[in-house]
């Protein structure tokens, strides 16, 4: 095993293992991009947890999905009569691992679950992070050395530069179809909603720490509707009764729960036409940086170094608190989260829209009113 530049390595075939979860994937794309872009010829394949393989599907420039069958083997592990189409699944995948015949496979994951990916596609070269979980490490032939602090991204890219690939800014690219975008203006038409901020309630249910009180949202979006901006709650699979919830708790009229998003093109015309997206720590919020949105991100058990927006136009509300960050999946006062303010919010939110699309000469109309000024130490901004 080595930490120096990879020398005599074929880079014909090149698998990708990045299975979960959302955000994770879609900061991944950072990473191929740079691959597509320095191996123009290779053939290039993702192994990806069918739960998320949804943001994959019919990628530019990605040749093979490889989709790890999570749902039906999650299914068969307390029914045993459904354990022999489990092994025979798991059979299946192990030989289209295989069967691409990857040259060199970057491990992104770096836990035992991708470390068993490597091993199975058995590339010659398989790259992975000398620090991991559940000792990964040990499927690979080529570790990198990373910061034990590192951005998610940059921490990818450290494994591109660790092989001597070299590394440039790439944005993901999330094609919208005409008819998804004409659904999504229509709707925007129809409930007069624009202009418009996007303000997505949940989170992943293994993420429900980080999710923020609902009644906090719909006052935040009744100090957005004082500007004129409608606010929509957008929503995922699961979470339509919040956002309709949050929307009828507010007194503005402005809030409307938003349109069925459940391809992930709706999604993208959905926020690449609102003027910010407002989210806690989840997929989504990762999806609207990756698209160019400017992005008001609510952090509290996570560090938003680590696990923070990687977008140029992004605001992370903060607390700071002296248990966070912290790696709890349950808390039973989480005050990380409850701690921020929907005045500091919608301050922050103001501001962010100002600085990146200024108004137009003339127009000296403030986004928000009067607020109570934030709580200091409560807001991090970066530009």
């Amino acid at each position: 095993m080595s930490d120096q530049p990879l020398t005599g390595v074929s880079f014909d075939r090149i698998l990708i293992i990045r299975l979960s979860a959302l955000g994770d994937v879609i900061q991944a794309l950072h990473a191929f991009h740079n691959l597509r872009t320095r191996f123009p010829q290779a053939r290039i394949a993702w192994a990806v947890e069918d739960r998320v393989a949804s943001v994959l599907k019919d990628y530019p420039g990605l040749d093979e999905l490889i989709v790890f069958p999570r749902k039906r083997l999650k299914r068969a592990i307390l029914r045993p009569w459904l354990w022999p189409s489990a092994i025979a699944d798991l059979v299946r995948h192990a030989r289209r691992l295989r069967a691409f015949g990857a040259t060199v496979s970057f491990d992104f994951q770096g836990t035992l679950k991708s470390g068993l990916h490597a091993w199975a596609a058995a590339a010659p070269a398989r790259l992975g992070f000398a620090r991991s979980k559940e000792r990964a490490h040990k499927f690979a032939n080529f570790l990198a050395q990373t910061p034990e602090k590192e951005h998610r991204v940059e921490r990818s890219l450290s494994l591109l530069r660790a092989a001597g690939i070299p590394v440039a800014p790439a944005r993901p690219a999330f094609p919208v179809p005409p008819a998804d975008r004409a659904a999504i203006e229509a709707w925007i038409r129809e409930k007069n909603a624009r202009p418009y901020v996007v303000c997505h309630v949940g989170t992943s249910s293994f993420g429900a720490i980080k999710k923020w009180p609902r009644e906090n949202w719909s006052r935040l979006a009744d100090l957005i509707a004082a500007s004129g901006h409608a606010v929509i709650f957008a929503w995922g699979p699961g979470e339509r009764d919040a956002a309709e919830a949050a929307a009828r708790a507010t007194t503005s009229g402005r809030a409307f729960a938003g349109p069925d998003t459940s391809t992930l093109s709706t999604l993208v015309s959905l926020i690449r036409g609102a003027s910010a997206f407002v989210g806690c720590d989840s997929g989504p919020l990762h999806l609207a940086a990756a698209a160019g949105a400017p992005v008001v991100a609510l952090f509290g058990p996570k560090d938003p170094a680590v696990y923070g927006p990687y977008c140029d136009n992004h605001v992370v509300v903060w607390k700071g608190l002296v248990c966070s960050p912290c790696t709890l999946r349950h808390c039973p006062i989480p005050d990380c989260m409850n701690f921020i303010e929907p005045a500091e919010v919608a301050r922050a939110t103001a501001e962010l829209i100002d600085r990146v699309r200024p108004r137009p000469s003339g127009d000296t109309r403030k986004y928000v009113g009067p607020l109570p000024a934030p709580e200091s130490g409560g807001l991090a901004a970066s530009s």
